[in-house]
Parts: structure tokens; sequence; C-alpha cells
């Protein structure tokens, strides 16, 4: 993974990563004048070794952790327990920076928020949903939070709640693409077809080329033995997002389509 792509990443984690070195450098006090740490230095990398070789890494911020990296190493270690895809030791790690008084409640926020992502593509869905649902105690703006929550309801079963939570994210914006792809997917399950072709048909407006709503257009279309739009629609996967996970999806169904 690039640097411009770990950056997008970070983003898009809403990290504040100037608080982070900030309280790390603080806590430096409690070691001896003799030692000198330059925390911005060991966070660049700590993130760079990631990249390369995130055992290390891991082992690295424990060790920096120790020397008063706090937060920053903190941050390291759980970016490269994600590398190793230890999803649920991130989240851990996420977690536990949320549990941090020190820092500011948007940002705690935006770590709980981080630690249910993760904790649900380990499958852990009761952590996801707990940690969700602190987040939206915290920060009750956040739609992209509700979308979340509602994907851990849909994974649990609980189709009702993730409509609810679905539709009032789309209540408040309704331009929100990949909730409207949530939503069809979800009435498609339910067997609503007529509902889930009209969310995937505003989805296709806000975004004609939205790799995961081209992948459930096609879903969709299959279901209805409409063959021709499937096959159309994840094979524009594969031209325009050939290395997406979208893609991986596409080609096995147009294989079940071939056999």
């Amino acid at each position: 993974m690039g640097t411009h792509r770990l950056s997008r990443r970070l983003s898009r984690f809403g990290l504040s990563i100037m608080s982070l070195l900030v309280l790390a450098s603080a806590s430096l006090a409690a070691f001896s004048a003799q030692e000198t740490i330059d925390h911005n230095q060991e966070y660049t990398a700590c993130l760079n070794l990631a990249q390369q070789d995130p055992q290390r890494a891991a082992a690295s911020a424990l060790y920096w952790k120790g020397l008063g990296g706090d937060f920053g190493a903190m941050h390291c270690q759980g970016v490269a327990l994600m590398a190793m895809r230890d999803y649920a030791g991130a989240a851990s790690v996420f977690a536990a920076l949320a549990d941090q008084e020190r820092l500011p409640i948007p940002e705690r926020s935006r770590f709980i928020t981080q630690a249910s992502q993760l904790f649900l593509k380990a499958g852990q869905s009761i952590k996801a949903r707990d940690a969700i649902n602190q987040a939206i105690a915290w920060d009750g703006e956040d739609l992209n939070a509700f979308v979340l929550r509602a994907r851990i309801a849909a994974a649990t079963g609980d189709s009702l709640s993730a409509l609810k939570d679905l539709d009032y994210a789309l209540l408040e914006d309704p331009n929100q693409v990949e909730a409207l792809i949530y939503r069809a997917s979800l009435y498609r399950s339910l067997k609503r077809y007529d509902l889930a072709a009209e969310s995937i048909a505003k989805a296709q407006g806000l975004n004609p080329d939205h790799p995961y709503m081209l992948l459930e257009r096609g879903i969709l279309a299959a279901t209805q033995r409409d063959t021709l739009t499937a096959r159309q629609a994840w094979q524009k996967i594969l031209l325009n997002h050939p290395n997406s996970a979208a893609a991986t999806a596409a080609q096995q169904n147009l294989n079940r389509l071939r056999g």
C-alpha cells in the first residue's frame, strides 16, 4: 500500500495525528532527562514499517509505547494489526484509544467507530453493535455511523432495525449512495424487489459507476432472471474497477451464469 493510499486511509479514520503526537510527547516527563525521542519521526517510521513488515511494526509500536509513545504508538499498533488482518486485535486497540479520556470526544467517537467496523469485519457483531452505539451517543450527527449500525443489525438478522437506521440516514441525506445500496440489498433479501429496484435506481442516478451499486444491480437483475442486465453490470465492474473486491465478486457471479 503506497504512502498516498495510507494517508487516505488514516484520513478516513478521522484521526488527529497532532493530538496523538502531542500527548505522546507529554508522556516523556516520566522518563530520564537523558532519554530523547523524536515522536514525529518514530510515528512516521512505525507507519512506514507497517506497510512493509506489519509484524515488526506491531512489536516496534509496543516497544515505543514503553518509551512514552503513548497514543501514537497505540495507533501504529492498530494499523499494523489491520495490515496483518488481525481485525479483532486492531479493533481492541482502537477501542482502547476511544477509552482515553485525555482525547476529545470527537476523536474518541472516530476511534470507536473504527473499532466497530473492525469488530464487524472480525465477525464479532455484538461488540461491533456496542461500539457503534457508543459512537452515536457521542456524535448523533454522524450519518455514516447509522449506516454502519444498519449493516451490523443486518448481520445479526435484525432487518427492521437495519431498515430503520438506513431510512433515518437517507431522510437526513438522500444522496448517500452507500446507504441506498445497502437498503437495496436488504430489500432484496426480504424479497421486496420493487423497493430494492427503487433504491438501486436512485443510487445509479447519483453514481452510475459505483462498483457496489453495479454489483447489487446485477444481483437484483439475476434474481429476477434478467441475465442480460446482470451480465452488463458485472462486466462494467471488471472493465472499470478490475482490481477491486467488487470485481472479484462480479467475476464469480459471471462464472455462475456461464455454468
